[in-house]
């Protein structure tokens, strides 16, 4: 069976994995690197710009729309092409350091790149004097695996001087190209799951064992829990598979049809679903799937979880709603959406662009289902399904080219830009990765 056969590969990973998520969690899944060949080129390029200085500014008095700086206190523009080499393209922002004033940048060949919050390019991250090309890195960006003539090496990563500190080869076998980052990979405690040269590989990052692995990876990305320590996966198309890393355990479950998607909505709890109309709870505790609908039409889930991993969005061929799990309970909307972001836990921003004046905006939606329009015209989408940012970050949001800002208390929105022409891709200077 493909679990079991999953299972027998990984022990190291499995012991591995119980040391590390019990102490530091560290464990990362880089699905497709979310950028385009362009963007990628650009951070990899940046550090040839002439350096500048910017006026000192609050780092959460201030949101990224696109790669425009903008102050929110007073709307005024700080930067229009804030960082270097990206011009209006929309920079992949892997992580933000507000301490060291630091945004690291996805480049080229999964290459990290900082920038100063004057958007300069600090240069390439680089080992021995030698700039780094191609490479992967640990949740939090502190340790690094790159690809140096041929070979997988690891070290710690200095940000503040773009520099590996000690610098280590792993692998003898010089088969490893560039590009074999480029591709999804898993980073999971002291083992790195890639694919090169078309096959996938178990890498040991402690004494560079490679090991050919017949695993699906993108059945391990999907299913893995927030903090690395389970996998759910399809077992068959029947049964599903539980794997726990800890205990270095495999427990099937029975469910009768396919397990088509699982969603994690924190690291105690995911929501599967089985088949073309069937969704079910897994929760750690229980170590049991529980049936929490079912539906006379196919139906999918259209979100990511919310903030505090109550809930989410369903749709089907006729209806969409919010599945909440504190209630047990499927609350229909009637408005017909484009997209919809999490604003809180208790609330979406959903774009309406129906010719119907009644229907068309921009519209929070309640967990109770209930509608309140915002603007009459609908938020500004990016019109790409790749996106490196969101188009709603804690009430704020672009609308005809400008930013917005709902506010809770009291209920209100206000126009914080006038006639910018932003892009809608938001990110939080403040390292605020996302809704409060």
């Amino acid at each position: 069976m493909k679990f079991l056969r999953f299972a027998s590969k990984f022990p190291k990973w499995v012991i591995a994995g119980g040391i590390i998520v019990g102490s530091s969690a560290i464990f990362l899944i880089w699905w497709n690197l979310r950028h385009t060949h362009g963007a990628a080129q650009s951070a990899s390029t940046a550090a040839a710009h002439e350096p500048r200085k910017l006026p000192a500014f609050n780092p959460s008095e201030v949101i990224l729309c696109g790669n425009t700086l903008v102050n929110t206190t007073n709307g005024e523009i700080i930067a229009r092409e804030w960082l270097a080499g990206f011009g209006d393209r929309v920079p992949n922002i892997v992580k933000i350091l507000t301490d060291e004033r630091l945004v690291l940048v996805l480049g080229d060949k999964g290459v990290i790149v900082p920038f100063d919050f004057d958007g300069n390019a600090r240069g390439p991250l680089a080992a021995d004097g030698k700039a780094i090309r191609a490479a992967a890195y640990a949740q939090g960006g502190g340790d690094v695996a790159f690809v140096r003539d041929g070979n997988l090496w690891r070290g710690r990563v200095d940000w503040k001087s773009s520099t590996v500190e000690n610098p280590q080869r792993l692998t003898d076998t010089g088969s490893f190209r560039e590009e074999v980052f480029q591709a999804p990979w898993v980073w999971h405690g002291d083992t790195l799951l890639l694919k090169n040269l078309g096959r996938l590989f178990r890498v040991s990052l402690v004494d560079g064992r490679v090991e050919p692995d017949k695993s699906n990876l993108g059945e391990v990305m999907q299913g893995i829990s927030p903090d690395g320590s389970y996998v759910l996966m399809p077992q068959g198309q029947r049964e599903m598979g539980v794997y726990d890393f800890a205990n270095e355990s495999v427990t099937t479950i029975p469910t009768g049809q396919h397990v088509n998607r699982v969603l994690w909505l924190n690291a105690d709890k995911a929501v599967v679903q089985v088949g073309q109309n069937q969704l079910g709870l897994y929760e750690v505790a229980t170590k049991k799937l529980t049936e929490i609908l079912r539906s006379e039409n196919p139906l999918k889930i259209v979100s990511d979880p919310s903030p505090d991993g109550e809930c989410f969005i369903v749709a089907t061929t006729k209806s969409a709603g919010f599945y909440d799990l504190k209630r047990s309970q499927l609350t229909l909307f009637d408005l017909p959406f484009e997209q919809a972001e999490w604003n809180t836990s208790d609330s979406i921003i959903a774009s309406s662009q129906v010719p119907d004046s009644e229907q068309r905006g921009t519209w929070l939606i309640r967990r109770d289902g209930k509608p309140e329009r915002l603007l009459n015209q609908p938020p500004d989408k990016w019109g790409t399904s790749n996106r490196a940012a969101p188009t709603v970050v804690s009430g704020y949001f672009i609308s005809s080219g400008d930013l917005w800002l709902y506010e809770e208390s009291p209920p209100h929105v206000r126009q914080l830009t006038h006639g910018k022409k932003l892009t809608p891709a938001l990110t939080s200077i403040s390292g605020k990765a996302g809704p409060e």
